[in-house]
């Protein structure tokens, strides 16, 4: 029987789907950058990711300009991205038993924390969570590991009893990082082969699926 105490819960792919959100904020930073992007669905799979990624691997942007469109993208992003998002089902019921249990919960995503904390308040999510740790407002993002790394630091969270969840590579690796335990949830972004090949610790493919393995029925 799993006995977490500690519950770092990503955000994008994982408790909310903010595709449609995500790919808009892309859209528009490209669109005032004169850029064409003809595949939007290639987007989706750099959700997750650290925001810079998409721009520079995708479309090569580099130093003042890569700065430029990632202002045009947080633009777009805090005044409507954010909200075209959804939770997936489950999730509320999910936290609520968590919070009865009186389980630490904590957010941890890559996505500066001012625009997590307001997604959180918009769904009514932010009671639940004790903190939210993410990143600035700077170009890069931070990475995935040092933000769990910070979770321990700051909360001293014993490393046995703490687990990252999450839908991508990344937060497998971080939490491998950090030697905490992982669960890769498949209802989202991830892919099946990218989530294995990262060897978390458990996998389950619904919020049914991570409440049974949390021993919460």
């Amino acid at each position: 029987m799993l006995k977490f105490e500690y519950l770092l819960f990503d955000l994008d792919g994982t408790l909310t789907d903010p595709k449609a959100g995500i790919i808009n904020s892309y859209i528009n930073a490209l669109n005032k950058l004169g850029l064409i992007e003809d595949d939007k669905e290639c987007i989706a799979d750099y959700l997750g990711a650290p925001l810079h990624e998409y721009f520079t691997l995708k479309h090569d942007l580099k130093d003042g300009i890569l700065d430029k469109a990632i202002k045009l993208y947080r633009e777009y992003y805090s005044e409507t991205g954010l909200y075209e998002n959804r939770l997936y089902e489950g999730i509320p019921e999910l936290l609520e038993v968590l919070s009865v249990k009186e389980m630490k919960l904590f957010l941890v995503t890559v996505k500066p924390a001012v625009f997590a904390k307001e997604i959180l308040r918009h769904f009514e999510i932010d009671k639940y969570f004790l903190k939210v740790f993410g990143s600035d407002l700077n170009s890069f993002n931070k990475k995935k590991e040092e933000l769990i790394g910070e979770v321990i630091q700051n909360e001293t969270a014993d490393k046995e009893k703490t687990v990252m969840i999450g839908d991508r590579c990344y937060d497998v690796t971080g939490a491998k990082f950090n030697d905490i335990s992982s669960i890769a949830v498949t209802y989202c972004y991830g892919s099946i082969e990218e989530l294995t090949s990262a060897s978390p610790d458990f996998v389950v493919h619904s919020v049914r699926e991570l409440v049974q393995l949390l021993n919460l029925e």
